[in-house]
């Protein structure tokens, strides 16, 4: 699993996002190099991507404006909707 700079003990954990930024999966997968808080996109589509804590890929649908609790360590881009404006919060 990749390491979250966030402890799991620390009252911090209980907070929300603080800041997005934007994943570009446009020339390949993408490994997340933290575990983001959640997803949003700006354009709904599909995402395909791996959760932090499986061994296989997962499927999500996902609408416009909305933040996703997600936690995601790889975005795939075979299967993820094109120009989606994906976003990792932190």
């Amino acid at each position: 699993m990749v390491a979250n700079p966030i402890a799991r003990g620390s009252v911090q954990s209980l907070g929300g996002v603080t800041s997005f930024v934007a994943i570009d999966y446009s020339g390949a997968d993408v490994t997340l190099t933290r575990i983001p808080r959640g997803i949003v996109c700006s354009t709904a589509g599909t995402l395909v991507c791996r959760m932090a804590d499986d061994t296989t890929d997962t499927t999500l649908f996902l609408n416009a404006g909305q933040i996703y609790p997600y936690a995601i360590s790889i975005v795939r881009k075979i299967g993820t909707t094109s120009s989606m404006g994906l976003y990792a919060g932190y």
